[in-house]
Parts: C-alpha cells; sequence; structure tokens
C-alpha cells in the first residue's frame, strides 16, 4: 500500500507492457481445462480492464473467461461474473483487480 506515496506516476506507464508480458507467459504453462487467474493490486484501467481485453483479442483460440468462485462471485454485484474491481469504499480493501479465464485448447 506504500508504493503509493513512493513510487513516480510515470512509472506506472510501464506497467501494463510488463502485465501484458506476465499474463502471456503465465497462460503458456496452463494445461487445457485449467484455470488462469490474472490478479493486480491496483484498479487501474491501463492494468486491469484494458489488459483483459488484451488477452481476450490474443487468447480467443485457447481461453474463455472463467466464472468467478464464490465469494469472489457475489461480490460483482451483478457485473461480469469472470472479473471483478475491488474497491476500497466499498469492499474495505485496498484497490484490487482479478479476472478468470479456463482454457479450452
Amino acid at each position: 500500500p506504500n508504493v503509493r506515496w513512493e513510487i513516480d506516476p510515470s512509472a506506472l506507464e510501464a506497467f501494463p507492457a510488463l502485465q501484458k508480458s506476465l499474463l502471456k507467459a503465465g497462460s503458456e504453462l496452463v494445461r487445457p481445462g485449467g484455470v488462469l487467474v490474472y490478479a493486480t493490486c491496483t484498479f487501474l484501467n491501463s492494468e486491469c480492464g484494458d489488459v483483459v481485453q488484451w488477452f481476450n483479442s490474443e487468447s480467443a483460440a485457447n481461453f474463455i473467461g472463467d466464472a468467478l468462485p464464490q465469494p469472489l462471485a457475489s461480490a460483482t454485484r451483478g457485473g461480469v461474473d469472470s472479473s471483478l474491481k475491488l474497491w476500497p469504499h466499498l469492499h474495505g480493501t485496498d484497490g484490487f483487480f482479478v479476472a478468470r479465464w479456463r482454457r479450452f485448447v
């Protein structure tokens, strides 16, 4: 949590590319039928929704969004059930994001 006070905001620009690289590398290790979870300790769209959209377009032939297990699924409040943003003012946590896919090929 202290990183927000210690990091130069311009350094945040490098994180989306790093996140994509890590997600792509991790996805190559998932067996057919296996689950891939992408989690970040931020709610910046550049590291959350944008990365998920990129991964969905890059890996549509191998992965599909997979419903989050309980109790995470109930926290989506009727939203997309394969990803979730946790907000400090709604969930009493720091900002977090999680997305889940299942490999089908």
